[in-house]
């Protein structure tokens, strides 16, 4: 992640001990012991990793670090938090975005204030992480002494996706998997990523969902034949096989053609997709599915809650407490519809003046999900718009 320093602190949630990481994206300011004057804390999406926020010789890690005190988290969703042995002991049914939202922000203020940072801070969520960020709001899980300013990328609490993605859900192939699978594994996750250049998968999904995949129609958004030439040509190909399966998996991650050289490499360049997504447990998929089904955030397992509760006046009135609320999303999205965002920007501010005054909406027309991070212009039309939204 280019220039600057990037310390881990291993952190413990409170429901059963999780191991968690921040990470602390430091200034030459930071080096000599004097904090900037505002934190921003940047939570990825599920399966993803901190990792979200570095590509492109530091992404918009190294942006933000120009201005503010920058601060990553992996939490339960990311890809490295799964793969650690440590949590494979835990409690499967504890990897849901509930308890990301009790557990997980409240873990990574507390170790900020131990290392100095003053509240309130400034959070940033994509995706997933983003649907956890607003949760942890609408719950009042964080209050208003710990955030100031929130921008939620491409998601909130409302959860819409294409057409594809809907049907995939309502299939409930998953929860079929989790009746047959976790008994005989309990930490039953699925893995987009490729071991070799036939397209094996580093770890093998379970029977059903391969023959889904295989019988998906439209699966294939690249063909099976490299256009890549050099030494570099078979890595490339794995790539590609593992960008059709994050997208099945998922639904479409980018709009191709805003994207990097790095994600899926050339001859010249190595591709960094192999290490941006990895192992979701069975149990947080199916949470996000069923949040696709009600088209909102849920509860995964107490049903003695309803789940209205997410999207109630008491969980608006969470949201007034804030200085600023920023909603971004690309309009060729295709993984979270911009629905999602319109939604969730119609809620804010249905008969709330105060709240109205204080939310703004971006729908970028020429963008999609993962691209408004890592897209060739995205510094110069997203990134302002993300810093301008931590502001107050």
């Amino acid at each position: 992640m280019s220039e600057y320093p990037l310390a881990a602190y291993p952190l413990a949630t409170e429901d059963g001990q999780i191991r968690l990481w921040l990470h602390h994206y430091g200034s030459s300011d930071n080096a000599s012991g004097s904090l900037p004057a505002k934190a921003v804390l940047l939570l990825h999406g599920a399966s993803a990793n901190h990792g979200t926020f570095g590509v492109r010789e530091g992404g918009l890690a190294e942006w933000l670090a120009a201005t503010f005190d920058v601060w990553l988290l992996d939490w339960r969703g990311s890809s490295i938090v799964v793969d650690d042995r440590h949590n494979r002991l835990k409690r499967p049914e504890l990897f849901n975005f509930n308890a990301a939202a009790q557990y997980d922000i409240r873990a990574a203020l507390n170790e900020m204030g131990r290392h100095g940072v003053k509240p309130p801070i400034a959070a940033v969520g994509h995706c997933m992480g983003s649907g956890v960020l607003a949760e942890a709001i609408a719950r009042k899980h964080v209050n208003r002494q710990d955030l100031d300013c929130v921008v939620l990328l491409t998601l909130g609490l409302f959860y819409e996706t294409p057409l594809d993605s809907r049907m995939k859900s309502e299939e409930r192939i998953l929860d079929r998997l989790r009746a047959e699978r976790l008994a005989i594994d309990p930490f039953v996750c699925v893995d987009p990523r490729v071991a070799d250049a036939t397209g094996k998968l580093q770890a093998p999904w379970p029977d059903e969902l391969d023959r889904m995949y295989e019988d998906w129609p439209g699966r294939q958004f690249h063909s099976e034949e490299g256009e890549e030439h050099g030494e570099r040509s078979e890595e490339c190909r794995r790539v590609r096989h593992m960008c059709n399966r994050v997208s099945f998996m998922y639904g479409m991650p980018y709009h191709h053609g805003n994207l990097i050289d790095e994600i899926h490499g050339t001859p010249l360049i190595d591709p960094v997709l192999q290490d941006q997504f990895g192992s979701i447990p069975l149990h947080m998929y199916i949470h996000a599915a069923q949040n696709i089904r009600q088209r909102h955030a849920t509860f995964y397992e107490d049903k003695e809650l309803p789940d209205q509760a997410f999207i109630s006046d008491a969980a608006r009135t969470q949201f007034s407490y804030l200085d600023k609320v920023t909603l971004i999303t690309g309009a060729r999205n295709r993984l979270w519809h911009r629905n999602s965002i319109d939604l969730m920007y119609e809620w804010l501010t249905q008969g709330s003046f105060r709240l109205r005054r204080r939310v703004r909406k971006h729908i970028l027309p020429t963008y999609g999900h993962q691209d408004l991070l890592w897209g060739k212009e995205a510094t110069t039309d997203v990134y302002p718009i993300i810093t301008e939204g931590l502001l107050s």
